[in-house]
């Protein structure tokens, strides 16, 4: 990965408010301000001092807004959720991905900065890499990245993908019966 203000260009990093949390335990009216704000903006989260820290449902709730095309919300409401706690490896992969999928480089590429120092050694660096070189093919600092052979469904719940498999499964064997049935006939 390159570094702001390499050959590639200069691109403000993602730095999350990680004095955020602390601040708004320091301020209970701050907190209050907060927590109002994300439960007007999220109905879904009643108690966002915990429930931004289920990284499963805020990606679960984050995808379905994505999907009813709120891309911005859906990406806002995972940056609150980071700011809340930093170190949730899967909300960064999540925002990582919608922003991907939202097509938006600039932000894509902080974001992707902003995950290489939180997470130095991560596994899934030269994935990002690959849809980095995808999103913006014509990086010369990309040169090198590997090709992009499909999405990792970061922003897809655990849960969710599982029952995809289940159908896929599911609808094999009807299939499978289908023609059982239709070779006897």
């Amino acid at each position: 990965m390159d570094k702001p203000g390499s050959y590639s260009g200069f691109y403000a990093v993602f730095a999350p408010n990680l004095g955020s949390a602390n601040q708004l335990s320091e301020y209970p009216i701050r907190r209050r301000l907060h927590d109002h704000y994300v439960t007007n903006r999220f109905p879904a989260f009643s108690d966002p001092r915990n429930d931004l820290r289920d990284s499963d449902r805020v990606i679960r709730y984050a995808r379905e807004l994505f999907d009813d095309e709120q891309p911005r919300r859906a990406i806002e409401l995972i940056r609150l959720a980071i700011e809340e706690d930093q170190t949730q490896r899967a909300l960064w992969l999540a925002l990582i991905e919608l922003c991907f999928l939202h097509r938006d480089a600039p932000r894509f590429t902080e974001l992707i900065l902003a995950f290489v120092a939180e997470f130095a050694h991560d596994p899934a660096l030269p994935i990002l890499s690959a849809m980095r070189r995808n999103l913006v093919p014509n990086d010369p600092a990309m040169g090198n990245s590997p090709e992009l052979h499909g999405l990792p469904n970061w922003s897809v719940p655990a849960g969710s993908a599982k029952n995809d498999v289940l159908q896929r499964q599911f609808h094999a064997h009807l299939h499978h019966a289908a023609i059982s049935h239709l070779s006897r006939i």
